[in-house]
């Protein structure tokens, strides 16, 4: 049971905003296999991708790692 009361809860849009107008290149993309499809092009050799999940989340790992393959 989620406690925390919605205004201290943390935001990805709102997230992801702040660090577009600091010049950073963020994005907020809820799904896993969205997730693979957006970054696998993108990424390229030597780039670090953290993703931050409290389970499986769909798969991702596996599903970015054969994508990357």
């Amino acid at each position: 049971m989620d406690v925390r009361p919605a205004d201290t809860a943390i935001k990805p849009i709102e997230m992801v905003e702040h660090w577009n107008a600091a010049g950073k290149e963020a994005w907020f993309i809820p799904g896993p296999d969205d997730i693979v499809t957006h970054l696998a092009p993108r990424l390229t050799h030597g780039e670090v991708v953290l993703v931050m999940s409290n389970g499986g989340f769909g798969g991702i790992h596996e599903k970015l790692l054969k994508a990357l393959a």
